[in-house]
């Protein structure tokens, strides 16, 4: 009842997607999320490592279409 309860609290949920937003930051493999145009809305550091890229600003905005050769590219 009381963890419940907790649970239900503001202050667990920021918590909660604080603990999100950290383990897609710090995680081991590249995540990414792209909008429906194919354009970068997040990346997470190693994605950006894995395209070559030192900050996620130099990421987000460009088009997944644009790492790829355009034999890649099968759609």
């Amino acid at each position: 009842m009381i963890i419940s309860n907790l649970l239900k609290t503001d202050i667990t949920t920021d918590i909660l997607n604080d603990v999100k937003s950290l383990a897609l930051e710090k995680a081991m493999v590249g995540i990414a999320v792209v909008n429906r145009s194919g354009a970068y809305v997040y990346a997470n550091q190693e994605c950006c490592r894995i395209l070559g890229f030192a900050t996620q600003a130099d990421v987000l905005g460009k088009n997944w279409r644009m790492f790829l050769n355009q034999t890649e590219i099968s759609f």
